[in-house]
C-alpha cells in the first residue's frame, strides 16, 4: 500500500480536492499488479489492512475538508470511516463504503451533539467476522512536547466501530479515557489490551477504583495514582456497552502491564507485571485471572 500524489506535487489537496490516491500492489515472482483506490472527493488519512484467505480489507478514517497550505496545517477532524473490499482471486475492488460518524458517537465523545469530528484515531486492531463484518478498534494516542522535547505519552479515548459487509456503520462507541505518563516513568500499565470472543469485544484496562462522572453525566477513566483497578469493558454484537471490575484480590497491588498483552488462544491473554521488583506473568481470560508459574 502506498500513497500516490498527483500532478507532480506532494500537496494533500489541489483546488479543494484530494491530490492523492492510494495504490495497492500485488507482487509475485513474475508480475506486479496495481489497484488505485479512489477517495470520492474525501480526504482519507491512512489505510490499515486486514486479510482473509481470499479477501483484503482496507480501513481508514476520512475528513470532508482539510485546512492550511496544501493541507499540511490545521490538522483535520476525522468525520467518518471508509472501507474497501478487495477480491484477491482476480485482485479487483469488490465494493467500497464511506460512513459518517453518528450523532450519538459525538455525544459520547464530547458530551453533546457538536458539528466536529475526531482529531486523532490510531487503529489498534481489525476483526473480520465470518460474514465479513468488520470490528475496528482504535485509540487516541499522541506525544506531548515542551520546547521541542517529548515529555509525555498520552493515551486518551478508545473507539470501537462495527461495519457491515458493504461498509455501512452499524455502531460507533467511544470509551472516555484520560491517561498520561512522563517518559521517565513506566508506561506499560497505560493504554489497554483486547480480545474478541463470540461476537463480544473485551477491553482490559487499568483505571482508578472510582470512575469519575463528568457534569454532563458521562464517565471518564483516569489513572492519576499508583494504585489501579483492572476493568473489563465489553461491547456486544449489537453495540451494548457494559463493564465490571476484576477482583483486586486476584492480583493484589500489582499494576498489570496491559499495553503489551499477548493473545495466546481464542480466549486468553498473557500479561506481564512486577511483583516485589521481580517479573511475573498473569494469564487473563474471559473466564478469570490466574498467575502463571
Amino acid at each position: 500500500m502506498a500513497k500516490h500524489f498527483l500532478n507532480g506535487k506532494t500537496d494533500q489537496k489541489r483546488k479543494g480536492l484530494p491530490n492523492y490516491t492510494y495504490e495497492l500492489f500485488k507482487i509475485s515472482k513474475n508480475s506486479v499488479d496495481k489497484i488505485s483506490l479512489k477517495m470520492r472527493d474525501l480526504f482519507v488519512h491512512r489505510l490499515d489492512l486486514a486479510i482473509t484467505s481470499n479477501k483484503l480489507f482496507c480501513v481508514g478514517y476520512y475528513s470532508e475538508r482539510i485546512g492550511g497550505i496544501g493541507g499540511y496545517f490545521n490538522p483535520p477532524r476525522l468525520e467518518g470511516i471508509a472501507r474497501f473490499n478487495i477480491d484477491l482471486t482476480d485482485f479487483s475492488i469488490e465494493s467500497e463504503g464511506f460512513s459518517p460518524f453518528p450523532n450519538q458517537f459525538k455525544i459520547d465523545k464530547y458530551g453533546k451533539d457538536v458539528d466536529k469530528g475526531v482529531l486523532r484515531i490510531r487503529t489498534r486492531n481489525i476483526i473480520v467476522s465470518e460474514n465479513e463484518e468488520l470490528v475496528v478498534l482504535g485509540e487516541d494516542c499522541f506525544i506531548s512536547y515542551r520546547e521541542g522535547i517529548p515529555v509525555a505519552l498520552n493515551y486518551k479515548d478508545i473507539y470501537v466501530f462495527k461495519m457491515d459487509e458493504f461498509g455501512n456503520l452499524l455502531f460507533a462507541k467511544c470509551i472516555k479515557k484520560d491517561q498520561s505518563e512522563n517518559f521517565r516513568k513506566r508506561l506499560e500499565h497505560c493504554s489497554f489490551s483486547s480480545i474478541y470472543v463470540k461476537g463480544k469485544m473485551h477491553i482490559f484496562l487499568n483505571a482508578e477504583r472510582e470512575i469519575k462522572v463528568k457534569k454532563d453525566g458521562g464517565k471518564i477513566l483516569k489513572l492519576d495514582n499508583e494504585i489501579h483497578q483492572l476493568y473489563d469493558f465489553r461491547i456486544d454484537d449489537s453495540g451494548e456497552l457494559s463493564y465490571s471490575q476484576i477482583f483486586k484480590e486476584l492480583y493484589g497491588n500489582t499494576s498489570l502491564e496491559v499495553r503489551f498483552a499477548i493473545q495466546i488462544n481464542d480466549s486468553d491473554l498473557v500479561i506481564e507485571a512486577e511483583v516485589h521488583d521481580k517479573p511475573q506473568l498473569f494469564r487473563l481470560s474471559i473466564n478469570g485471572l490466574m498467575t502463571l508459574d
